[in-house]
């Protein structure tokens, strides 16, 4: 009997994290913080156009700017606020039009023009 408890007690105390936040501590660390890319006065026009061009239903790769790093996104355009909020939205993703930093829109495949 006495044995099935020693057994039990030590059960408690293997789950039981003594540098409790290490871990999470040592993420922050190794996430690499990098500051906004200024774009130069040709690559806001470029930019700028293909952000006319696109439309929903659309298949685009965009590179933003989402906090302290680039990310990389592919997807398809479901909204496009260009007035008041100035936002594309692909799938669920909002993303801020000044954030973003390259766009590359797929011409031959988009949801409107798909055969089935």
């Amino acid at each position: 009997m006495q044995s099935r408890r020693t057994l039990n007690r030590a059960k408690l105390f293997l789950s039981f994290d003594s540098l409790k936040g290490y871990k999470e501590i040592i993420h922050k660390k190794e996430r690499v913080v990098v500051s906004k890319k200024e774009l130069s006065e040709d690559d806001c026009y470029e930019l700028d156009w293909k952000i006319h061009q696109i439309e929903i239903g659309k298949l685009i790769f965009i590179i933003y700017f989402d906090m302290k790093d680039y990310v990389a996104l592919e997807g398809m355009i479901t909204a496009i606020d260009l007035e008041y909020k100035k936002t594309i939205t692909i799938v669920d993703k909002i993303i801020p039009i000044c954030n973003i930093v390259k766009i590359e829109i797929d011409e031959s495949n988009s949801i409107n023009e798909r055969n089935y």
